[in-house]
């Protein structure tokens, strides 16, 4: 096929793929409403919350036959046809999760999607959960050392509102971002192609919002607006579940690498990978509610921290919504991408983890369609990809500290310490 004919087929093939995603919404589609809050709040939460989801607002057989028309004219030798292919599985696996809502198969689905608590990192020796662990034991009983006044809860949501939309217009001149408050959200915010939600009724730090900037904006936002530039490969700006593990990771990342993580953050997702060990062995709604009671949540936000991880699967437990395994094992993955591409001189591989909705396996491949002309270089980067001097000072120092047994070194400065 001629090059430009060729441009013109993978045009038409990707405008197909974003027609045939476009009704499937995951997160919309496993809500929770209030009332069902309302409902286990006001019974003394007691009884296990009872919440049928209503059918699809989308016929799953058309938009199969759709995804299946789009694989039958692709060359999967071909590695951008390969990668659209996968996409396509990826989606009809997702039809089959959501279409099991409420059931345990959901979980099986889930699991297969976005991962699961015990599943190691790549060495093999670690899992997700090893590292949810470790967080946790890390900073039990952390109090705030310092800098209180940024980190007391005391902007409502309008109030964040006003201040997270001043930082996002610096973020973004050019685009307007709208920043909604939602009543429909069990977190705290979510980002959109043009937007930032926030949950009404939620406080925020000056820190949160901080790192809503970095999370949301500087990751979720630009890599969507990237990938809605792409000339050719437009479904780049649409993320699916295997995609969203390296999303959050990249968004974690960002929170590390503009000094705006902390240990409170850090815990709370910790939180979501332990509680989704706790359903896989049983726990139930309540149990999972009692948990982040525990934590020192109120109980409005133990009810939504509970439903994010029950969300689509089972009140009665063994089959929780995985999603949020995503946080901690995209992280790790990113930080080790970041890292090799960072030993082995290829910055320009970082700033491609931001041309679209990506997984580290995709973006050597988007890259290589850049050089020749298939691909945009992304616009939207945050300052630390543009220059990546630190970067490339801190993860080559970091491959030196690598080769130091960590164990005679803790021995020695603990003697001196005690």
């Amino acid at each position: 096929m001629k090059k430009k004919s060729y441009r013109r087929f993978l045009r038409r093939i990707s405008i197909a793929l974003i027609k045939a995603q476009k009704p499937i919404r995951i997160l919309s589609s496993i809500h929770i409403p209030n009332t069902v809050k309302k409902r286990f709040l006001s019974h003394k939460k007691k009884r296990l919350p009872k919440y049928e989801y209503p059918p699809l607002r989308w016929s799953a057989d058309q938009r199969r036959s759709m995804f299946f028309e789009i694989q039958s004219q692709l060359d999967s030798s071909n590695p951008v046809e390969n990668i659209i292919r996968k996409t396509c599985e990826e989606y009809l696996l997702t039809i089959k999760m959501l279409e099991s809502r409420g059931t345990a198969d959901f979980y099986k689905y889930s699991k297969e999607l976005y991962g699961y608590p015990d599943q190691r990192f790549v060495g093999g020796k670690v899992s997700i959960y090893d590292l949810a662990m470790h967080i946790n034991d890390a900073f039990e009983g952390f109090e705030l050392p310092y800098d209180l006044e940024k980190d007391v809860p005391k902007l409502n949501a309008l109030a964040a509102k006003t201040l997270l939309s001043d930082q996002l217009r610096e973020l973004f001149p050019d685009k307007k971002i709208n920043v909604i408050i939602s009543n429909r959200l069990t977190a705290d915010a979510a980002a959109g192609a043009d937007y930032v939600k926030l949950r009404k009724g939620a406080t925020y730090t000056h820190r949160q919002i901080e790192q809503l900037v970095r999370h949301e904006g500087e990751v979720h936002i630009a890599t969507t607006l990237n990938g809605a530039s792409q000339p050719i490969l437009k479904f780049l700006s649409k993320g699916t579940p295997r995609t969203t593990v390296y999303q959050e990771g990249l968004a974690v990342f960002a929170e590390f690498m503009s000094q705006q993580i902390d240990p409170v953050r850090v815990k709370r997702l910790a939180y979501r990978t332990i509680a989704i060990k706790m359903c896989e062995d049983g726990a139930d709604f309540i149990d999972l509610f009692n948990y982040y009671l525990e934590q020192n949540f109120s109980e409005s936000d133990a009810f939504d921290a509970a439903a994010r991880c029950i969300r689509g699967g089972l009140m009665r437990g063994g089959a929780p919504f995985t999603k949020d395994v995503s946080y901690l094992d995209g992280f790790v993955k990113i930080y080790h991408f970041v890292h090799v591409a960072m030993k082995k001189n290829r910055p320009e591989l970082v700033r491609f983890l931001f041309a679209g909705k990506l997984t580290a396996e995709t973006v050597p491949i988007i890259y290589d369609l850049s050089l020749d002309n298939l691909v945009r270089e992304p616009k939207y980067l945050p300052d630390w990809v543009r220059d990546t001097r630190y970067l490339l000072t801190f993860f080559n120092f970091s491959a030196f500290m690598d080769l130091i047994n960590l164990s005679e070194v803790e021995e020695h400065y603990e003697h001196l310490m005690n």
